[in-house]
């Protein structure tokens, strides 16, 4: 997968399934509601930084992909590959935290600006500046109800870290078109096998062993050429093929 992505000028990521997975959040990570943060997989993170890059081929590549059973934590995939017509949406959290964190942050900001008027700062003082000056500080204190200086100062904190995980994170995107995902599989008695439901669904390759292949026969198809190979042949992912509908029945 990695040969791939570089002779044509893509990216590739690695992810490691892990045979305790279950579900989708060990898949794409979870949202922490105390927090009020989503903490991103690795898999999550690539299908974004995919969505960053159109132009760009992305192969996510799970790698030992059936030590867990498939079934369960790519169970939204699965279902999210029957939607022809259009790129399908991936949903990660509701949308009503995102709006939320805004009415949170715009009530502190009307907060601290109040805080700022009754001790006489001016308009541009930040809030460091609010925090370090005595009685900006308790007028915010006390217009916000808390009673200790650092809950005022983690109650910030929270806000921002809330604000800027859901900029990094939305709450639902659409599943990014230039994405072709790999599952890298061995079948013994460590690993489950894939059920119908999963092969109906993918192209399926299977690799030999190298040591048993007939090295000369493959040699034999090689044609001389001049080309450099350690220059990409930069495919854009539409020439790789797009989502379109199932032939009519």
């Amino acid at each position: 997968v990695k040969s791939v992505a570089s002779a044509v000028g893509g990216r590739c990521t690695i992810v490691p399934v892990k045979p305790n997975w279950t579900g989708s959040d060990d898949l794409l990570g979870y949202y922490n509601p105390i927090e009020r943060r989503y903490h991103p997989s690795q898999f999550l993170l690539a299908l974004l930084e995919a969505a960053r890059e159109p132009q760009v081929p992305h192969f996510i590549c799970l790698d030992e992909m059936n030590l867990a059973r498939v079934e369960y934590y790519f169970a939204d995939f699965l279902s999210l590959l029957e939607t022809r017509s259009q790129a399908p949406w991936i949903h990660l959290y509701s949308s009503s935290e995102e709006r939320q964190a805004v009415v949170d942050n715009t009530l502190f900001l009307a907060l601290e600006e109040e805080a700022r008027k009754r001790a006489g700062l001016p308009d541009n003082a930040s809030f460091s500046d609010i925090l370090m000056n005595d009685q900006a500080n308790l007028e915010l204190r006390r217009l916000a109800g808390f009673q200790e200086a650092d809950t005022l100062l983690n109650y910030h904190a929270k806000i921002r870290r809330s604000l800027s995980g859901m900029i990094d994170i939305p709450s639902s995107f659409r599943f990014p078109a230039n994405v072709w995902i790999i599952g890298a599989i061995n079948v013994d008695e460590t690993t489950h096998y894939l059920s119908p439901k999963i092969l109906d669904r993918a192209h399926v390759m299977r690799f030999r062993n190298p040591v048993l292949m007939d090295w000369d026969a493959v040699e034999s198809e090689l044609k001389p050429f001049d080309l450099d190979l350690q220059l990409p042949m930069n495919i854009a992912s539409t020439d790789l093929g797009s989502r379109a509908q199932y032939p009519v029945f």
